[in-house]
């Protein structure tokens, strides 16, 4: 079933993959239909025969002009091309000699793009909020990329990271394209969601695991469509698609500011000599947005400007008022913590006491019946408390990993063998005192 993109972004999903990627369809998503059949097509059919004569040393034409030459029979080329165009027929060698036709037509100014009024507005917050942009559409990437770079609203092009069509993908109405472009994106099909006007499209998206919503604009034809007016499947315009609101830099400012707080403290303690360390702060739950302390940067001298914004792969996503510094690799263990506990905040240090507390005791720290324990939220008598302890590893995700098989739930503190320990807690200041008498505990166990 397709679903609007509304109930998508605002029923309870908190197990849902995050999404990271919005496809765009062009024809009746993006630009009206007439726009492409009346405006562009007409400009390419008069123009296709002088096209394929005066670029005949084109290895793309000539590569064109065979295909089509091999489909005719005894059949014009030129005649073919226009029987194609008459018949909406998706054949690549069309696409590819009006993108070329087009994209000389947007530059010598004869052609400008339509967008519907909704679409630049949305590109620009949903890019806004970290949200990455790709095109597939049935035209050729060279008409799709001059089609974003003249739009009324300005250059839309620079908003999109990459571009598929039928040649480089695959047919609309296959599940396999849709599955080579989240292999090329190297993206979980969960986190893709994919805006068409086509429901055989959109069918065959859902089918390769993408998340879809299908846009019911009025006056268009894909509006009449089965399941389209007069059911809530659909969305009339982009404006409908309801998608995170980019972080205000103000609360990015203000994390960087206590992280910088913070991290002076600790390393005054000594527990994060040299660059080692970081702190991350929680700013928005859906999606998950981690503000983190950046890479090769000296803890005791960090600034507000030196955090960056991290999705929840640990990957930098744009915000504005975060700094352009590199995030910390460890940004994958904080994001996973934040995400698997609900903790606002998570502190990882360098600490002795953690370091030889784990070569103690490889299979977890087991401490009681000490007052110091109600700083990690548990009892000071009667209750054995156990700090687990796992294997280091320099890949991230499977030190991820190593924490979900792990962790005590009711435990806020994990020990990385060889490395140090991370704590976590409602904020900055809770995951700090956490750290504080965590340290403590295991400096008293150690002896």
């Amino acid at each position: 079933m397709v679903a609007s993109l509304s109930e998508l972004m605002t029923r309870p999903s908190p197990r849902a993959a995050e999404l990271t990627w919005v496809i765009l369809d062009i024809e009746g998503t993006t630009s009206p239909t007439a726009a492409i059949k009346t405006g562009l097509y007409e400009y390419a059919r008069p123009r296709l025969g002088a096209w394929i004569d005066a670029h005949a040393g084109d290895p793309e034409v000539g590569a064109a002009v065979a295909q089509v030459r091999g489909a005719a029979g005894t059949e014009d080329v030129v005649a073919l091309l226009h029987r194609w165009m008459d018949e909406d027929v998706k054949a690549t060698p069309l696409k590819t000699l009006q993108g070329q036709i087009w994209a000389a037509g947007f530059a010598a100014g004869d052609l400008a793009a339509d967008f519907f009024p909704d679409v630049a507005p949305a590109l620009r917050s949903w890019t806004a909020a970290g949200l990455r942009l790709a095109v597939f559409s049935s035209g050729s990437v060279a008409s799709q990329q001059s089609w974003f770079a003249h739009a009324a609203d300005g250059d839309l092009s620079a908003l999109v990271t990459a571009w598929f069509d039928t040649a480089n993908a695959g047919p609309k109405q296959d599940p396999a394209s849709y599955r080579r472009i989240a292999a090329s994106l190297r993206e979980a099909p969960a986190r893709i969601l994919f805006l068409s006007d086509t429901r055989a499209e959109l069918t065959a998206a859902a089918a390769a695991g993408w998340r879809t919503v299908q846009l019911a604009r009025p006056g268009e034809p894909g509006h009449n469509e089965p399941g389209h007016a007069d059911d809530a499947e659909g969305v009339a315009t982009f404006a409908d698609v309801v998608l995170p609101a980019p972080i205000p830099p103000a609360r990015v400012a203000a994390a960087g500011a206590r992280i910088a707080v913070e991290s002076a403290r600790l390393a005054a303690l000594g527990w994060m000599r040299g660059t080692s360390g970081n702190l991350s702060e929680v700013l928005s739950r859906e999606p998950l947005r981690v503000a983190v302390s950046a890479s090769g940067v000296d803890k005791g001298l960090l600034t507000a400007a030196d955090v960056t914004v991290v999705d929840a792969a640990g990957r930098p996503v744009p915000a504005p008022g975060a700094g352009s510094r590199k995030p910390s690799a460890e940004a994958v263990l904080h994001v996973r913590i934040a995400g698997r506990t609900g903790a606002g905040a998570v502190v990882h240090v360098h600490s002795h006491s953690a370091v030889r507390a784990a070569a103690r005791w490889p299979d977890g720290i087991v401490l009681r019946d000490l007052e110091m324990l109600k700083g990690l939220g548990r009892g000071a008598q009667d209750d054995e408390v156990r700090i687990p302890v796992i294997a280091n590893s320099q890949d991230m995700t499977e030190l991820a990993d190593r924490f979900d098989r792990a962790r005590e739930p009711r435990t806020p503190v994990i020990v990385v063998a060889g490395h140090g320990m991370y704590a976590w807690g409602a904020d900055l200041g809770a995951a700090r005192h956490i750290t504080e008498c965590a340290d403590w505990l295991l400096a008293y166990a150690l002896g």
